[in-house]
């Protein structure tokens, strides 16, 4: 299992579009500072705060989330997966190891957006105390950095279930252009299906804002813990049928 991880890393490392990614969800996540041009009165730590909020907020993390499709594309771009298909590895395997790669590119995406923006922000903004996501409590100074990182740790893990909808469509689409657009309209469908008031406590879009959870005086664990579980039977149930659908794929070959 090591090995095989270690060689499917190796093989997105190789790959121009993951520098493109990261360096694109920067620049992004970089936009928040037109949000307080000319205002000094704002504590650096409300900047890691704003970019993960226009990440997640606009969508536009599914785009760059997106290159996770890629991790099962690849295969189809080498003209490897019929080779890949005639190792005796389990597709179970051969799926969890994507799925491994995905989350691992997912935490780092993110927390390389968080780290930057903090940095630049610590330079020309005060470490001070901040508002909580409710505006009526204040998060001080001296717990602001464990706020900022415990939002980016549990927003990772909520994205998952994101990176796993990449991964499994573009095994059963062949096509991580068309996992990715697909995963786009699939998350777009859930947000306004959330209109329906008896469907929205199952769709993935009411739970996965959970650093919004995170950014409180006090953190109700309680919401957290189920919006995770929530969307993690998600992603199990999405690895079993982008397993269905590797296997389907062998019979083929």
């Amino acid at each position: 299992m090591i090995r095989l991880l270690r060689v499917e890393l190796l093989k997105i490392i190789k790959m121009k579009q993951i520098y493109l990614n990261l360096v694109g969800a920067i620049l992004f996540g970089l936009i928040i500072f037109l949000n307080y041009i000319g205002e000094s009165e704002i504590s650096a730590f409300e900047f890691p705060i704003g970019s993960l909020s226009n990440l997640t907020q606009t969508f536009v993390i599914i785009i760059f989330l997106g290159f996770s499709s890629y991790i099962y594309g690849i295969e189809i771009q080498e003209k490897t997966l019929k080779i890949l298909h005639t190792k005796p590895i389990p597709a179970w395997k051969v799926v969890l190891v994507k799925f491994f790669v995905g989350i691992i590119y997912t935490f780092l995406l993110l927390f390389s957006v968080g780290f930057i923006v903090f940095i630049i922000a610590s330079i020309f903004y005060p470490l001070t105390d901040f508002p909580d996501q409710s505006g009526s409590n204040i998060i001080p100074v001296t717990e602001g950095i464990n706020y900022i990182v415990l939002a980016y740790f549990m927003q990772g893990l909520a994205l998952i279930f994101v990176t796993a909808l990449c991964i499994t469509l573009s095994i059963i689409l062949d096509s991580p252009v068309m996992a990715l657009i697909l995963t786009f309209f699939v998350m777009l469908f859930s947000f306004i299906a959330g209109n329906v008031e008896f469907i929205r406590p199952v769709l993935p879009t009411t739970h996965w804002l959970i650093w919004r959870e995170i950014i409180q005086r006090k953190i109700a664990w309680g919401h957290v813990w189920n919006s995770l579980m929530i969307l993690g039977i998600y992603s199990f149930i999405l690895f079993g049928i982008a397993v269905y659908a590797y296997r389907l794929k062998e019979v083929k070959i």
